[in-house]
């Protein structure tokens, strides 16, 4: 309990510390009405596991279920949404310890899963706490001032992860994950990607001669018999004599649309009947590799990056460090 509130802490600090960071003082009177939009939206997107308009979801069609994890006690709140609003109250049918040890497909009917806390939500349609989404909303709750509302969803963070397995990408039982589980090992990845970016690869241009005139070029396919000449018709431009930089040009514009498997591990947990001796309550050996590989017509070094400076600059790319390729291997302990 004391490293959970201290993990919490943590948490609220860093979040906090990244929102103020973000925040960009302006007077600009225009924007006044959409503050104020953003600040009774909040409470317009609130969800509690003991309100009835939280649990009778309208995107699904069937009888309302809120699930409770196994042999977890009956709050009293939960117990009235069955006379109030005919709310079916069932528990899992075992404790969860990782994802995958329950068969998802295999829970009839399909509801909720309870969490303690109010939480928001990413739209006026949703019911379920979203785990990516949560992150974002958590950083506007801080710089609305709303810290108990936030402090409310990191908790139920942690109740997700002690009931559940894991953080869940929603909170209703029938979910996709990028989570594949066979006996102790866990595959986990993530694919990320964009597609029908444009980008100016600034870098590209300066390969072709940075300083004008072409000549201080250094591609491969900017030497001297690839380069366009009236008896040798290239796509490469010529030389010229004028000393003027001329690599300012739609040329280097490319499709930047891209598929990159960000990340990507494999995990094996040690079962329980060999860890008594040592007296250790978890070990997971692990392997994992990020930016493994990536698919893009994009000519740089990586679709990925750019380092505009400002509004104007977006889409640019010159000198950037492309997102390196890592491999890591690891322990995991518990005690």
């Amino acid at each position: 309990m004391v490293k959970r509130k201290l993990y919490l802490s943590i948490f609220i600090l860093l979040a906090h510390s990244f929102s103020a960071l973000a925040q960009e003082k302006t007077s600009a009177p225009g924007l006044g009405p959409i503050r104020q939009y953003i600040a009774t939206g909040w409470d317009t997107l609130t969800r509690s596991m003991t309100d009835c308009t939280s649990v009778v979801d309208p995107k699904i069609k069937v009888h309302p279920v809120l699930y409770l994890p196994a042999g977890f006690p009956v709050p009293p709140a939960v117990e009235k949404l069955h006379s109030d609003c005919s709310v079916e109250i069932q528990h899992l049918p075992k404790p969860i310890q990782q994802l995958g040890e329950i068969d998802t497909n295999a829970i009839h009917p399909h509801g909720l899963l309870y969490l303690p806390n109010k939480y928001v939500v990413p739209g006026g349609r949703f019911n379920e706490m979203y785990g990516w989404d949560s992150y974002f909303i958590i950083i506007g709750l801080l710089r609305e001032g709303r810290t108990d509302l936030a402090r409310g969803m990191v908790e139920n963070f942690f109740f997700e992860i002690e009931n559940y397995g894991a953080l869940l990408n929603a909170t209703f039982s029938k979910v996709a994950t990028s989570f594949v589980t066979y006996g102790n090992f866990t595959l986990s990845f993530m694919f990320q990607g964009t597609q029908g970016a444009k980008k100016y690869g600034q870098t590209l241009a300066f390969l072709w001669g940075g300083l004008g005139d072409m000549k201080n070029a250094t591609t491969a396919e900017a030497v001297p018999e690839n380069l366009w000449t009236p008896e040798h018709e290239t796509n490469n431009p010529a030389w010229s004599n004028t000393g003027k930089n001329y690599n300012l040009s739609s040329r280097y514009v490319y499709d930047a649309s891209y598929v990159k498997l960000k990340n990507i591990s494999i995990a094996y947990r040690i079962p329980t009947s060999m860890l008594e001796k040592i007296k250790v309550s978890h070990l997971e050996v692990y392997v994992s590799s990020q930016n493994l590989f990536s698919i893009t017509p994009y000519k740089g070094y990586d679709a990925e990056v750019e380092n505009g400076g400002n509004a104007s600059q977006q889409g640019l790319e010159f000198g950037g460090i492309p997102n390196p390729r890592t491999y890591t291997a690891g322990v995991r302990i518990g005690l």
